[in-house]
């Protein structure tokens, strides 16, 4: 009887948004990668000219 009375594309809808927000806190929690970044460094003191 719930099933009859929900409507079809609600239904559809909501379980795209479902699996939308599971999709989004999937890659919240488990999509990292490490970083590749190296550092910068200065070699030397800056040196300021007029």
């Amino acid at each position: 009887m719930f099933l009859h009375s929900v409507n079809l594309w609600n239904l559809a809808f909501y379980v795209f948004m479902v699996f939308l927000a599971t999709l989004g806190l999937w890659d919240v929690f488990f999509g990292f990668e490490e970083n590749k970044c190296s550092m910068s460094y200065m070699f030397e003191y800056p040196e300021y000219q007029r």
